[in-house]
């Protein structure tokens, strides 16, 4: 039973989507973007880091109130407005906030100045660099208020031609959601290295149609979105949750095999399914091994598990690949 609910849970969270700058779904999370070129950006004696391409991790939200849930973004969103807020600051070695900005306010001055206060309370992990934690300047971003409802459109069907190659993979579209509720000026962002894929997704973007947006001060607006669609013969819908039961070796082994010629330069270890599982096995070991050693035992026999799965698919294609899985030692 304790596999079982570890199994649904990691597939559950397999769905979800995490935002980029402007997704439909709202992000307090420090943004993972290149930071403008500021030269000699200092912060207590000490060269902080503008670009955060030079750093091995971006810094990540620990703790700290959201913005977005404040009665005041609640108020607004029952009124049916929303407007994006942004931020920047500098990210201290310690992981605290110092000299936080708005870039983009809400037009409710108090509500600004509630968030600066709310920002400058937050603790996150340090971004790091040569292996050391390094302050940072970062981007935040969060959706104040109701983002609009979509009222047309969803999901594509992954295209039948994709499925016989083994295309498979996350496409980002950048777009605007007009007044009237459209999407305009949408391209392209960052491509699942499959034109199959890039262009469905594309063409399904393009004919999604939302609730009129307004922002908080009643006026009609519109936004810059980046919307993810993932595609995969186990993930109907775009998720695992619901795919992975029908999912079959022969799949399998098109798509994996396919990722490794379209990202050659990719670690085979970072293959989204092998991590979805081997993060589904480390909460089981956490669950069932009550010390150290029975935890690393567990963990250790799992590193040829994913290995025999895919040899046991080869061998046997029209197995479901939980069946594979399952049986391999």
């Amino acid at each position: 039973m304790v596999r079982q609910a570890v199994w649904v849970a990691l597939l559950a969270a397999s769905s979800l989507s995490f935002p980029v700058l402007a997704q439909e779904a709202p992000s307090s999370e420090p943004l993972s973007e290149a930071m403008p070129d500021t030269e000699s950006l200092r912060y207590d004696d000490e060269v902080v880091v503008t670009e955060l391409s030079l750093l091995e991790t971006p810094p990540r939200y620990r703790s700290g109130d959201d913005p977005a849930e404040f009665p005041e973004a609640k108020a607004y969103a029952e009124q049916g407005r929303g407007q994006r807020v942004k931020a920047q600051a500098i990210v201290t070695r310690e992981g605290a906030i110092a000299e936080p900005e708005l870039l983009l306010g809400s037009g409710d001055t108090e509500l600004d100045a509630k968030i600066l206060e709310a920002l400058a309370g937050w603790k996150l992990w340090a971004g790091r660099k040569d292996g050391e934690a390094v302050p940072s300047l970062a981007k935040f971003s969060w959706f104040i208020g109701k983002f609009p409802d979509r009222l047309e459109g969803g999901q594509p069907a992954m295209p039948e031609e994709a499925k016989a190659l083994g295309h498979h993979g996350a496409v980002r579209i950048a777009g605007t959601i007009m007044p009237d509720g459209s999407i305009g000026n949408a391209e392209v962002s960052a491509s699942s290295r499959s034109t199959i894929l890039d262009a469905a997704a594309l063409e399904a973007v393009k004919g999604w149609r939302y609730a009129a947006p307004f922002d908080l001060q009643g006026e009609p607006a519109s936004y810059d979105v980046v919307f993810a669609l993932d595609f995969g013969q186990g993930k109907d819908g775009g998720s695992y949750l619901s795919g992975i039961e029908t999912y079959r070796c022969e799949a399998f082994i098109k798509e994996y095999d396919w990722w490794r010629s379209a990202f050659p330069e990719a670690d085979p270890d970072d293959y989204d399914l092998r991590k979805m599982l081997i993060g589904a096995e480390f909460l089981v070991a956490i669950s069932k091994s009550g010390d150290t050693k029975g935890f690393k035992d567990r963990m250790e026999r799992w590193n040829g598990k994913f290995a025999k799965t895919i040899e046991g698919c080869r061998k046997r294609p029209r197995k479901l690949f939980r069946e594979e899985y399952r049986k391999a030692k």
